[in-house]
Formats: C-alpha cells, structure tokens, sequence
C-alpha cells in the first residue's frame, strides 16, 4: 500500500451545523458530488469515538477514457462530538479514503478545512488521489453554490 493525501478549504455563507449536517447526511451528495450515482444507508454501528456512525453503500460511475466504471464500496459517516465530521471510504481494490471535516465559522462565512488521507495499491495512488480531490473540490462548489441560493433550513434539493 501507498499513502497519499490532499488538504481543500472553501468557505461557505451558511452556518458550520448546516454545512457538516448535508455532508454527513452521505445520501444527499448523489446531487453534489459528480461521480456518486446512488447511496443506500445500511445498518448504523458504534464508532471508536463512541458516538453513533452512519454507514452507507454508495455506488459511483467513474469516468476511465471512454469508459463509465461503476463499483460500489462502504462509507461512514461520524460526528465525533466536537463539531467535526470524520468519513470514510472501503473501496476495492484495498482504497481507503479517511476524510476529517473542520467547520469555523468567520462572521457570515463558514471556513471548512478538509483533510484527506489516502491508502492505495501503489500503480493506483495518484489515480485515486486526482480523482477524490478534483470530486470534493467540486462537490463543495455545488454545495456552496446551493446554500447561498437556499434558504437555511434547506438540506437538498
């Protein structure tokens, strides 16, 4: 296995609870993130933080050339209890994407800093790397692209 990551920020017009509930509400990005097709919530469990962890099935269609690849994996989803959001992803073959979301709110704006920490075969790790970061790169403009067109109470569209 090979270890790659990847650090993102964007700012947001809506307040850090709104933000961090869309996102860890993982069957809302099927309209946001650009490869995720469909989401399916399966059995929740306990995380290591000790606080509940949703799990999904998530099916994504990725583009290969000409080719639309589509595999499904596991992704959870935790609020660790400090106003964070902690995800994960178990994708074959041995990726495993660990996603830690931290929201500060800056007057109107919400500052969300996003670290991204990849386990890879080695012949995939920068693959998997300009894929996951060009997605959440665009996921994040949809979302913010939708909250500051929405009224606060919104989650999806």
């Amino acid at each position: 296995m090979a270890h790659t990551s990847f650090t993102l920020t964007s700012s947001i017009a809506a307040p850090p609870e709104q933000i961090r509930d869309l996102i860890a509400g993982i069957e809302h990005l099927t309209a946001y993130h650009p490869l995720i097709i469909g989401v399916k919530e399966i059995a929740s469990d306990t995380s290591a933080f000790g606080t509940p962890r949703r799990r999904f099935e998530v099916t994504d269609r990725l583009p290969l050339g000409p080719l639309r690849l589509r595999f499904t994996y596991l992704a959870t989803s935790t609020l660790p209890g400090d106003g964070s959001l902690y995800c994960e992803a178990f994708q074959s073959p041995g990726v495993h994407l660990i996603i830690r979301y931290q929201f500060h709110p800056e007057g109107e704006q919400t500052r969300i800093d996003e670290q991204c920490d990849i386990d890879a075969p080695l012949l995939l790790r920068g693959f998997v790397r300009r894929q996951a970061r060009d997605a959440h790169r665009q996921t994040m403009a949809e979302i913010k692209r939708f909250l500051e067109h929405q009224p606060a109470t919104a989650l999806a569209p």
